[in-house]
């Protein structure tokens, strides 16, 4: 199963080049100005059904992490170009990061509330918001966010608890004494005659190579409608 739309954090040019030799009938975005579409974060989509209406970034003021941004971009339906989503993601610094072993601060508070600011700037009302990240953080950024600007976890929508995305077990000694947590979110605003139908955390996954990631990917299902 492909999804239309890949939010995705913590790529390299490396692994930009291999999507896209390996996801056919997808586009990016493709922004030589910026380095962080190629070094932190990008949004795949699926071009046989979507197509770029405009992209941007919003800065997010990280220690440390210039190139670190809400990335985002606003995508129209082929079969009916009326039917626009806007899409975006980003990477928060996690808690072992140096400059809060440094300082005590908690960059996810403030980062949270930076994406608010672009939001209100960004996404009219009544146009259905998708945002997607590495959060790293399970309280406040996520409470920030739906208080200020009215996202909601889609696992919420459900009446489903959020799964736990970190960390993908069995791992390194190191990750493996950490404790059960959920990192990542899909976080949604959605006018009235669209919904989320269902929203999972791949857990399961084949063979015996070591995981690619730490952190668990998340999907969800929407029903978008004019």
């Amino acid at each position: 199963m492909r999804s239309d739309v890949y939010l995705l954090q913590e790529v390299t040019p490396a692994i930009i080049d291999y999507l896209d030799k390996n996801l056919h009938n997808y586009k990016r975005v493709e922004d030589p100005k910026r380095l962080g579409w190629t070094t932190e974060g990008n949004i795949y989509w699926n071009a046989e059904h979507l197509e770029l209406v405009d992209y941007g970034h919003g800065d997010l003021a990280l220690n440390g992490y210039p190139n670190r941004c809400l990335f985002w971009v606003r995508l129209a339906t082929k079969a009916n170009p009326a039917i626009k989503v806007f899409f975006s993601t980003a990477h928060f610094p996690w808690s072992g990061d140096s400059y809060e072993i440094e300082t005590g601060i908690n960059q996810r508070i403030p980062a949270a509330m930076k994406v608010c600011e672009h939001f209100r700037r960004l996404v009219p009302p009544q146009e259905c918001a998708i945002f997607g990240g590495d959060i790293n953080d399970d309280f406040h950024p996520i409470r920030i966010l739906s208080e200020e600007v009215g996202l909601m976890d889609v696992f919420e929508s459900l009446d489903l608890p959020p799964p736990i995305t970190h960390p993908v077990r069995p791992s390194d000694p190191q990750e493996e004494m950490r404790p059960n947590r959920t990192l990542d979110w899909i976080l949604c605003s959605l006018p009235s005659q669209c919904r989320v139908i269902g929203a999972f955390a791949k857990s399961v996954r084949g063979g015996s190579h070591i995981p690619i990631s730490d952190h668990l990917p998340v999907t969800a299902f929407f029903e978008v409608h004019v």
